[in-house]
């Protein structure tokens, strides 16, 4: 008999972070609308794309960069910094997300970004940020965290690629995926539950192919703030250039390979073989992505990553939502 995750909820889970986190098929159907909805009439020519934002409200530009390589003609970086690189002009599309609308790196860079006459579209629940420049998309308020809330960190900005000519219309992808994750919701809560129970008291090292690296990404990040687990990743081909050639694991090591399911033979080739070397220094697991379009695929893996970084919350004794170190750090940054 497994673990009683409704009883370890109600004595933990203060927020009810895992019933929001079980809403994330219709989190993915409303914020697609919020970027459809937004209207924007600007006929410069985008040469490029930021995406501004820290931890949980920063992901989006890791995603975004995935999901469109094969898509955008011009070059999308995720930026975590005070300030804008020195390329971005009138010409650059800057998105600055952030979730609470008042994280500090994320308004100096819209400041600039306005400053320098950039394209700016800002995308926040409300603070600071929601008053900032002419194009504005208000995300709901109802997240326990702004990292809880990630298809809204994401996902409306597609629609505004497709407004601006960048990129081909997604609606297929789009409809395959919100099928997909809502009709799949309980395959993924059960993987969920699973992959929480093998990573109990171990330290995961998250390893993906090109297609799954910034999903990879997202596990260890939620890993960190979820599980308040130690994590790592890094990508294959990389990985077997570098780091396939330590010999000393912590004991308790886990290995989770995060699998696209449309791999390239050489990739698919590479895991297993990178499988096999790895195989008497620690647990492994395997996560198999489902679904015809890469948006498809990626979410189903990210579905998978939101609740199971909550149960094993729950199975490490501690509520998911709260880091009292990030907020510790925050406080004495403004003393």
């Amino acid at each position: 008999m497994g673990p009683d995750f409704s009883k370890l909820a109600e004595e933990l889970d203060k927020s009810n972070a895992l019933g929001f986190l079980k809403t994330f098929p219709e989190q993915c159907r409303n914020a697609l609308e919020l970027g459809r909805r937004l209207e924007i009439n600007d006929g410069r020519k985008i040469s490029n794309i930021i995406v501004s934002g820290m931890g949980g409200s920063g992901i989006g530009g890791h995603i975004l960069k995935n999901l469109l390589k094969t898509e955008l003609a011009i070059p999308i970086e995720a930026y975590h910094s005070y300030s804008l690189p020195k390329y971005a002009d009138e010409n650059t599309l800057v998105f600055a997300v952030s979730y609470s609308g008042n994280t500090e790196e994320t308004l100096a860079c819209m400041e600039e970004a306005l400053k320098r006459n950039c394209l700016v579209v800002g995308l926040a629940s409300g603070g600071k940020l929601k008053d900032l420049g002419k194009y504005r998309i208000a995300l709901p308020r109802d997240a326990p965290q702004p990292r809880m809330a990630v298809p809204f960190l994401t996902l409306p900005m597609i629609p505004i690629f497709e407004k601006l000519g960048l990129i081909k219309n997604q609606e297929n992808s789009y409809n395959e995926m919100l099928s997909l994750l809502e009709e799949s919701r309980n395959e993924i809560d059960e993987i969920a539950r699973d992959a929480a129970a093998e990573l109990k008291g171990k330290f995961p090292i998250i390893y993906a192919g090109d297609e799954m690296d910034s999903a990879a990404y997202r596990w260890v990040c939620e890993l960190n703030e979820n599980s308040k687990t130690l994590a790592h990743f890094q990508e294959i081909p990389e990985m077997n250039h570098n780091e396939i050639n330590s010999e000393i694991f912590p004991e308790n090591t886990a290995f989770v390979f995060l699998r696209s399911g449309n791999e390239d033979a050489k990739i698919a080739k590479r895991f297993e073989i990178t499988k096999d070397v790895l195989k008497d220094y620690g647990k492994q697991i395997e996560i198999f992505a489902k679904g015809n379009s890469l948006l498809a695929r990626m979410y189903y893996v990210i579905f998978i990553d939101e609740l199971a970084s909550c149960y094993l919350a729950l199975l490490n004794g501690k509520d998911p939502e709260p880091v009292p170190k990030i907020a510790y750090l925050k406080k004495r940054l403004a003393e």
